[in-house]
């Protein structure tokens, strides 16, 4: 009830500094979902700790948005959403390790304040924004790949960029003729639903320039980086992040064609700590063979220990566990088909498969690549 007193609140101070003469946007996006997960493993020996065999219907995102312009060259922008709750991590025994705790709520919906910025424009190729805004490089690859509503890409779901959204200040704006574009941003750096009360803010950039564009159809280069550090002497992870990002697109008439990878470099305060090395790395092909079907296919490798150093980065988490070094390597494949049955609204038919580096410690199976997971989704997606 605290957040959504909070939330309309926001909403309230929204539609007031917009004032009479100005008109408020009211929009939204929701996507909505059934998947049904194969049991193709023994869940006796398997380490994983979900059942291998159900199915859901789910929400994975409910988002309100205003936008309203209260000023010449000023924009408002708040969106709300929802997101289920994780579970929590604390220091129970003062030990300065994280363990994980019992959450009485986890796995509930919950309403969330995604973005709350305020962005002054002078110019296209320049303006400045504060708030709870995007981050650069997230939504910048979702709007690329366009099958967002079917599963969320590797480069969000592993978190080396950050969330979606944070707290700070950005500059950003767009190179002449539309040729690209730039965002650099100072952030808190954990997300925007988490108060971080340090002295170290996370440093943000990404740019993208299109050598070709003709109309809707474009190909575009975009390189990211991202460094945030952590200066609690307790933190038993690696204190030190440093992200680089890149991405080429295609987009034409009916081809959208994008291969995007990230690589994380951790290390401890000290320089002569150890150090680790990962990478994320996403590829897509969809292709619009009539104007209201688009087959498409995704894949995805995480390979968290790239430099074989036998650490990985202890700091992150992908999909709610935490990462283990060179066990957690995986590749994930994604295909279907795409489904455009009415204006603002997209559905589609799709299996998942993934398929993991580490390998069962006990049972018949043991030192064997533990059992691929696979899932039938049918997905929704339809905007305001």
């Amino acid at each position: 009830m605290k957040r959504l007193a909070v939330c309309l609140f926001v909403i309230a101070w929204l539609v007031a500094l917009a004032g009479p003469a100005a008109a408020v946007d009211v929009g939204g996006e929701i996507f909505f979902q059934y998947s049904y997960l194969l049991p193709t493993y023994d869940s006796d020996f398997d380490p994983r700790a979900v059942s291998n065999d159900y199915n859901a219907f789910d929400l994975p995102r409910a988002r309100l948005t205003l936008a309203g312009e209260p000023y010449p060259l000023w924009y408002a922008f708040l969106g709300t959403d929802v997101e289920r709750v994780s579970g929590l991590r604390a220091d129970v025994d003062g030990d300065g390790d994280l363990e994980t705790v019992d959450n009485p709520d986890e796995g509930r919906l919950q309403l969330v304040l995604r973005y709350a910025r305020l962005t002054w424009r002078a110019r296209e190729y320049f303006g400045i924004e504060g708030g709870l805004i995007d981050t650069p490089w997230i939504t910048h690859v979702e709007r690329a790949n366009g099958f967002r509503f079917v599963d969320r890409l590797l480069t969000e779901r592993v978190g080396w960029n950050g969330e979606i959204s944070d707290l700070g200040v950005a500059f950003l704006g767009e190179f002449p003729g539309g040729r690209g574009d730039y965002h650099v941003q100072a952030v808190n750096g954990d997300g925007g639903q988490s108060f971080e009360a340090n002295k170290q803010k996370a440093a943000c950039a990404r740019v993208t320039v299109m050598p070709w564009l003709a109309g809707e159809q474009w190909l575009s280069l975009s390189v990211g980086g991202r460094y945030h550090e952590n200066d609690d002497p307790e933190n038993t992870d690696f204190s030190r992040d440093a992200v680089f990002a890149g991405m080429l697109h295609f987009r034409g008439a009916r081809l959208n064609l994008g291969v995007e990878t990230s690589f994380d470099y951790h290390w401890r305060t000290e320089d002569d700590d150890p150090s680790s090395l990962g990478m994320a790395g996403t590829g897509w092909l969809s292709v619009k063979t009539l104007p209201w079907l688009e087959p498409f296919v995704r894949a995805e490798r995480l390979d968290p220990d790239l430099d074989y150093s036998g650490r990985g980065r202890g700091a992150s988490l992908i999909d709610g566990d935490r990462l283990r070094a060179d066990e957690d390597g995986q590749w994930r494949l994604l295909g279907g088909l795409g489904f455009y049955p009415a204006h603002k609204i997209k559905a589609a038919l799709s299996g998942r498969v993934v398929t993991y580096d580490e390998k069962y410690d006990t049972g018949p199976d043991a030192g064997d690549p533990i059992a691929p997971a696979a899932e039938l989704r049918a997905s929704l997606a339809f905007e305001i």
